[in-house]
């Protein structure tokens, strides 16, 4: 629904956020993934659920938040890079960088990507779960990448 309104240039309403209230949207919004560092609100989001990925998800399950708590991991910028070809394919890629820094190990186990399109309404576009899972010890960094890409 989410991108239906980007794409149709529409307003839709009734679209559960990833706080799992509802709001509208119209096509002329702004799709924000690029979050600044220590964000964990929108961009690129790790969490520990296990739970099937099902079309009524709107958040990750058990997302972790940023920060050097126990159970954290401190969010770096989401960066992107520039459109590309090759061959005939057009792709481009999104990246973060998770720091741990929370004392033990955290295991991810679910991605997403967040887009926040006005103030702090946020809605969920993309959730999938890693196989395997990718453990981040106390002290290393993780590096998430999605990549979005057409093909003719």
């Amino acid at each position: 629904d989410f991108l239906y309104t980007h794409l149709a240039n529409t307003v839709v309403n009734g679209i559960t956020t990833t706080v799992a209230s509802t709001s509208g949207i119209s096509g002329s919004s702004n799709m924000n993934v690029l979050a600044p560092a220590d964000s964990s609100d929108f961009g690129l989001v790790v969490g520990t659920g296990t739970t099937a990925v099902a079309l009524a998800d709107y958040a990750l399950v058990g997302q972790i938040l940023s920060g050097t708590a126990s159970g954290s991991l401190t969010y770096q910028a989401c960066n992107t890079v520039s459109p590309a070809s090759s061959g005939s394919t057009r792709l481009f890629k999104f990246t973060r960088i998770y720091n741990n820094a929370s004392g033990g190990s955290i295991t991810v186990q679910e991605t997403g990507i967040y887009s926040r399109v006005s103030g702090t309404v946020t809605f969920m576009l993309e959730r999938a779960l890693e196989s395997p899972p990718v453990t981040i010890n106390n002290g290393a960094n993780g590096t998430l990448t999605y990549v979005i890409s057409v093909t003719v």
